[in-house]
This record gives C-alpha cells, sequence and structure tokens, in this order.
C-alpha cells in the first residue's frame, strides 16, 4: 500500500468536512437571508431548495467531468464555481435582489456537487479493512439518530441533541454506503455510478426540504419524525442481508 494513500485519505476527509461545514452554514444562512430579501416570507426557503437542485442536476456531469480531467483538476473546477457563486450570493445581498440569491444559491449547489466527490476518490484509496467495515458503519448509520429524542420534548437541548445525534448517523451511513457503492460497479462505470447516485440522492433531498415544512404544518413535529422508523428498519433489514450474503460468500470461498 502506498505510504501517501493515509495522508491522502486524511486530506480528502479534511475536505469533505469543511464541505460539509460549508453545507450546514449555507441552509442555514438562506432561511435568514430570504427572509430579509423576499416579501412574501413563504418563500424565504427557496434558497435551500435552489441549492439543492443546483446540487442534483450537476452531479452527473460534474462525475462525468472528473472522470474525463481527473480528481485534481475537476476539485479545482469545483472550487472556482464555489468561488463564483459565492461572489453572487454577496453582490444578490448587496442589491438585495431575492432572484439572485436563489441563483446564486444553485450555482454554489453545482460547486457541491463537484466536492461530493471527495468521498469518492477518499474511498478509492481506502484500506481493504475500511472497506471490510463498511456495513457495519451503514449499521451504525441507522441506528444512531435523534427521533427518540425528538420525540421526548420540543426544547432547545432536546433540537441541540436530535441534531447532533442526527448528524452522527448521517455520517456513518454517508461513509459507509459511499464505501459499498464504490464496490458494486465496474472502472469503466464509475463515472455514471457515482453520478446517478448523487442525483437520486439530492433529488429526494430536493423533495424533502420543499416538503418538510407542509409535512410539519399538517403531520405534526411527532409524525413526521415518528415516520422515519419504517425508513431506518428497512434501512437495518438491507445491511443485515448485506451482512449475511457476505458471509455466505466467505463460507463458500472458504470451503471451495
Amino acid at each position: 500500500m502506498p505510504k501517501t494513500s493515509h495522508r491522502d485519505i486524511f486530506l480528502l476527509a479534511c475536505c469533505q468536512a469543511l464541505l460539509l461545514v460549508n453545507n450546514a452554514g449555507l441552509i442555514s444562512m438562506t432561511a435568514l437571508i430570504g427572509y430579509s430579501l423576499t416579501e412574501d416570507k413563504t418563500y424565504a426557503t427557496l434558497g435551500a431548495t435552489t441549492y439543492v437542485l443546483g446540487s442534483a442536476l450537476a452531479a452527473m456531469p460534474a462525475s462525468l467531468w472528473m472522470g474525463r480531467v481527473g480528481r485534481r483538476r475537476g476539485f479545482m473546477t469545483g472550487s472556482m464555481i464555489g468561488v463564483a457563486g459565492s461572489a453572487l450570493a454577496a453582490a444578490a445581498v448587496g442589491l438585495h435582489s431575492f432572484a439572485l440569491f436563489c441563483c446564486a444559491t444553485a450555482v454554489i449547489g453545482v460547486y457541491t456537487a463537484f466536492g461530493l466527490q471527495y468521498r469518492y476518490a477518499a474511498a478509492e484509496v481506502a484500506e481493504p479493512s475500511f472497506k471490510a467495515k463498511a456495513i457495519s458503519l451503514v449499521l451504525a448509520g441507522g441506528i444512531v439518530g435523534g427521533i427518540f429524542v425528538a420525540l421526548n420534548g420540543s426544547t432547545i437541548p432536546h433540537f441541540v441533541i436530535a441534531l447532533a445525534l442526527l448528524g452522527i448517523g448521517w455520517n456513518f451511513m454517508y461513509v459507509g454506503g459511499t464505501t459499498l457503492l464504490t464496490e458494486s460497479y465496474r472502472p469503466a462505470e464509475k463515472a455514471k455510478t457515482q453520478g446517478a447516485n448523487d442525483f437520486i440522492v439530492f433529488s429526494i433531498m430536493g423533495i424533502s426540504s420543499f416538503a418538510s415544512g407542509a409535512l410539519v404544518s399538517t403531520a405534526g413535529w411527532e409524525r413526521m419524525n415518528a415516520g422515519a422508523l419504517p425508513v431506518l428498519a428497512i434501512v437495518a433489514i438491507a445491511v443485515a442481508w448485506l451482512a449475511w450474503r457476505r458471509s455466505q460468500r466467505k463460507h463458500a470461498a472458504a470451503a471451495g
């Protein structure tokens, strides 16, 4: 194994962490900025939706571009797009233009589509032992969550703890799912498969971000949280099935 692999994984993990911090900050600020820029406050979160849609639409092109020019140039392309989107957002705030701000968050979403490739790059240079632990990471991500905390109260500490647990669980699922994905395709299928995966993820995120307000107002906070439990159950069953399949293959290989 090359000596630089640990360093590469560390650097890619740092880039991924910074990307996620950027995403969290942007999603938090878009609602506040949108609320101050638009007269119709029901559209205050539209900037977050255009951000997610930008990521979804750019997921496949970003992946294909990476496959054509390589990771280094691809990441540099994404970074330049991110700088341009941030400058456009600053201009939108200065001009007090909500429409321009939504366009800016869409451009930043394109940057995010490139940044999402950090995890694939890290998985491609990861140790085999790390890959062998992918299923357990996904299972941990499915179990660890803030649903039960959120269902037990609606105070600020409940929200903070629930969000922290949700973030931990989501990261485990994100890393584990990504690693499993890198083992499921042939090298020639890499760019298209990774792009398709990110397109599906962000399309669902876009629908969820747009529908979350309606779900809370119609179904209520408790029902919305409880509704996630069947989804987690499906994830747990799928992970158990994958673990069983891997165990069967190992036994068959040992017997052969």
